[in-house]
């Protein structure tokens, strides 16, 4: 079963980012990380009273949002800079390395996707609310 997307910028955001979390708690797998928001969203610029871009909030926001829905687990937020002892829960190494229909996992699925960003949305939609 195939979920409809939103056409919506922000759930774009939303799925590319959640994404780069996985993934780059996959490759350090069983290893807790401190977690850049930077890494995931790369450089956002501030505005003239320092205060983040929405695009870099939104990406904040996806982190937490991972965090709240038991896919991920964090010691505590550093400010609005990172997410330290960031780690996959078990809730979220069992939605990468679940079979999918396309007879491989969520995981390699985001991996060779990388490359063609517009595709995460939809295997993200698939994965997290089927």
């Amino acid at each position: 079963m195939t979920t409809s997307i939103p056409n919506d910028l922000n759930f774009e955001d939303f799925c590319q980012d959640s994404a780069r979390v996985l993934l780059a708690l996959m490759v350090q797998f069983p290893l807790p990380i401190t977690l850049y928001i930077e890494d995931i969203v790369g450089p956002e610029p501030e505005d003239e009273f320092g205060i983040k871009s929405e695009r870099y909030l939104r990406t904040l926001g996806s982190i937490t949002w991972l965090a709240h829905e038991g896919y991920i687990r964090y010691s505590q937020q550093v400010q609005q800079e990172a997410f330290d002892e960031t780690i996959l829960t078990e809730q979220g190494l069992r939605l990468l390395m679940h079979p999918t229909p396309e007879q491989t996992t969520l995981l390699n699925q985001l991996r060779a996707q990388l490359d063609e960003p517009s595709l995460i949305p939809a295997t993200m939609v698939n994965a997290l609310f089927r």
